[in-house]
């Protein structure tokens, strides 16, 4: 499978803060990956890096084959971006936008803006500066997806809108993506979960997870351990938030693999429960852990 980003040693900051920092990973084509993490992680500041406005500081970051460093319009021409902070022309009406962003992508396809302005109901005669946010979200989505990019990059796209809104925004994404790599940077978990096939959580500017979303949910679990009589052990480091009351232990295992291993550490308990976790919760614990260190 061929790589449609590409993140080795990444290194990045501004005015002497680490922004990014030895950042690894591979984002594979026709896969949509999710990125999370704490304001400031520095989830946009990827997204920047892969598209040229941020020049890292080492490393190498590549997107569509090429050095980010190097990207010329045509290799631009295969990549769409979606901001919820991005400026679009108030001036200009939806129609107006349209034509003008037409003009720099030959694989422009009317017919599918056309599909995309009925779907999202858009007023192409009202200029841009009377619309909702929603609606300028969906103009600009309808203007990236309008060209078929090869790689889709979404700066919390669902920030704010309502659940209609946010529900057509994904519909539309996965209707197009088939052929399209889709990296995602979101607050909205929920909406993850629900459609993405990859996830990574950056924490302070380090990658604490990367992988296919169900290696996360199956690698995490909500472990409750009730003893004989109270223990000390040695934690081990993916034993998340651990917490002792007594004969009550209480932890998330990062690394779950069974109750081999917790057994082995509590001989002789009572009674050992597992539970799966959602993403939300899977979010709140490696970010509980990210505040401790």
């Amino acid at each position: 499978m061929d790589a449609a980003i590409k993140l080795t040693n990444l290194d990045a900051g501004f005015e002497r803060k680490v922004v990014v920092e030895q950042i690894n990973t591979t984002i594979f084509a026709g896969t949509i990956a999710a990125i999370a993490g704490p304001n400031g992680a520095g989830k946009s500041t990827l997204l920047h890096l892969l598209l040229n406005h941020f020049r890292s500081d080492s490393g190498r970051c590549e997107i569509a084959g090429v050095d980010a460093r190097k990207l010329c319009p045509k290799d631009l021409q295969k990549i769409g971006y979606v901001a919820e902070n991005r400026h679009l022309p108030e001036w200009m009406t939806v129609a107006q936008f349209f034509r003008y962003t037409s003009q720099f992508y030959p694989g422009w396809r009317a017919e599918e803006l056309q599909e995309l302005t009925g779907q999202f109901r858009l007023p192409v005669n009202t200029k841009l500066s009377a619309l909702s946010r929603g609606k300028r979200m969906q103009v600009a989505l309808a203007a990236t997806l309008a060209y078929r990019p090869q790689i889709i990059l979404l700066d919390e796209p669902f920030t704010g809108l309502d659940v209609l809104v946010r529900d057509q925004l994904i519909e539309s994404i996965l209707d197009r993506s088939a052929d399209s790599t889709v990296l995602l940077a979101s607050h909205d978990l929920a909406e993850i979960e629900s459609f993405a096939t990859h996830f990574s959580y950056l924490n302070e500017g380090r990658l604490q997870f990367s992988g296919e979303m169900h290696q996360l949910q199956m690698a995490f679990r909500e472990v409750e351990v009730v003893l004989r009589e109270a223990v000390e052990i040695e934690v081990p480091a993916h034993w998340l938030n651990y917490s002792s009351q007594g004969e009550m232990v209480r932890f998330t295992d990062s690394k779950h693999a069974g109750v081999d291993e917790i057994r082995d550490r509590f001989q002789g308990a009572a009674d050992i429960t597992v539970h799966n976790l959602p993403l939300r919760s899977i979010f709140v614990e490696l970010a509980k852990q990210g505040q401790k260190r």
